[in-house]
């Protein structure tokens, strides 16, 4: 009897048991009429290549040109710097082109008017009048000539004093009087208009002191 009884109560505890057991898996082994949970997987949204290439086309335009221009700046700096050289080059060449242009002119006139002197007395004889005229008239004038002018002068009765001067070799005069000399040689003449147009601030005077004059 002993035996019996429990054979029977370790049968009934090992089925329940096993019947809680099998009662918990059922939902993972067997499908029964619970729906089945299936994993989806994650839906990637489509591209259009056109839009990708012409995006990154820019982007990349972009970051070109940001990385030119920087190496351009140093260059064009450079560049407006040689631009500024050559344009105040280009100011001191057409200074000096005109200097000489100035310069080249006014040898050609004096060459002109020391020959126009030579060959014609009367002229001297006209720039002598005209310089007197601007003189003190109550002033004491002498008028130095070249020899061979101081004959023509006297020839034509003018009352003036003359007298010869052999350091003149040219023709020109040069008028002494109380309150300086008034220079009438044509290349002093010549030369004062030069100074007057190459440099205008200084003007033109061609009459000195005496001091000046020796």
């Amino acid at each position: 009897m002993q035996s019996n009884t429990i054979e029977r109560f370790m049968i009934e505890v090992f089925t329940d048991g096993i019947t809680r057991r099998d009662q918990e898996f059922v939902p993972l082994l067997c499908g029964g009429s619970q729906p089945r949970i299936e994993r989806q997987t994650p839906r990637v949204e489509e591209v259009d290549p056109r839009q990708v290439f012409e995006e990154a086309y820019a982007e990349g335009e972009k970051a070109g040109f940001e990385m030119g221009m920087k190496k351009v700046e140093p260059l064009v700096e450079r560049l407006n710097r040689y631009l500024v050289e050559l344009e105040s080059y280009k100011r001191d060449l057409l200074q000096k082109a005109e200097t000489l242009a100035f310069g080249l002119a006014f040898t050609f006139a004096e060459s002109i008017v020391l020959k126009q002197c030579q060959e014609h007395q009367e002229t001297l004889l006209r720039m002598i009048r005209k310089a007197l005229e601007l003189c003190d008239q109550k002033s004491k004038k002498v008028i130095r000539v070249r020899p061979e002018d101081s004959k023509f002068i006297e020839q034509q009765g003018t009352g003036w004093t003359v007298l010869p001067d052999d350091t003149l070799s040219e023709p020109g005069f040069v008028i002494e009087t109380d309150f300086g000399d008034v220079d009438g040689r044509i290349s002093t003449q010549l030369e004062e208009l030069k100074r007057h147009f190459l440099n205008p601030a200084e003007g033109v005077c061609s009459v000195g002191s005496k001091e000046d004059q020796t």
